[in-house]
């Protein structure tokens, strides 16, 4: 996989990132519930703009609640980086 470490970034500038780099399938973390619930926004704008992007999210308001994942409208979620690991894997399947 070629990785991208966008560090961090505002909804906007995320938005403008997976456009410039054509990113496929993003992964994001977070350390605390107001940034996660802003994964939302993200997801609401990238389908307006009918971005195909496949959005993976996990970190410590994931842990806490197991749900929050559908909440935030992503399409998986991983509890640690090998967790992550078999959810790309299955999503990159899906996708060839």
């Amino acid at each position: 996989y070629e990785l991208q470490d966008y560090g961090r970034v505002t909804v906007a500038e995320t938005l403008e990132k997976i456009v410039a780099d054509k990113i496929e399938i993003l992964l994001i973390s977070t350390l605390m519930l107001p940034s996660a619930l802003r994964i939302k926004d993200l997801k609401s704008e990238m389908e307006r703009q009918n971005l195909k992007t496949r959005l993976i999210v996990g970190g410590a308001p994931f842990r806490f609640d197991e749900m929050l994942w559908r909440d935030v409208n992503a399409d998986a979620t991983a509890n640690n980086a090998a967790d992550s690991l078999k959810v790309l894997n299955g999503i990159v399947e899906e996708l060839t």
